[in-house]
C-alpha cells in the first residue's frame, strides 16, 4: 500500500502520498454503508473496496485538500452535465 502511494505521487507529478504537512491531501472517503463494504472491518474494508468494488462506495474526494466530491456527487456536476451536453450538440451539428 505504501508502495502505491509513493508511485501514484511520482506518476501524477504532484507532492502527495502520505498525509503530513506540505503535502497536498488527495484523500477519498468510502461509504461503510456501501453493500460491497457493510459489516467490513479495518483492513478488509480496504481490501474489499481495491479487489471486489467499484467508484460507488466512494462517497467523498479531495484533491489537493479541495473537497470536490461530497456524498458521491462531484460539486460541479451540473455545470459538467451541462458543458458536456453544450459541447456533444455542437459536435453533432458538425457532423
Amino acid at each position: 500500500f505504501d508502495g502505491a502511494l509513493i508511485g501514484g505521487s511520482l506518476a501524477a507529478g504532484r507532492n502527495s502520498g502520505s498525509i503530513e504537512t506540505g503535502k497536498l491531501a488527495d484523500l477519498i472517503a468510502l461509504d461503510d454503508e456501501a453493500a460491497d463494504l457493510y459489516l467490513k472491518e479495518n483492513d478488509m474494508i480496504l481490501d474489499s473496496y481495491i479487489f471486489a468494488s467499484d467508484d460507488r462506495c466512494i462517497s467523498d474526494v479531495w484533491s489537493a485538500g479541495r473537497h470536490m466530491v461530497t456524498g458521491g456527487r462531484h460539486i460541479t456536476r451540473e455545470k459538467i452535465t451541462t458543458d458536456y451536453k453544450k459541447t456533444m450538440a455542437s459536435l453533432k451539428d458538425r457532423i
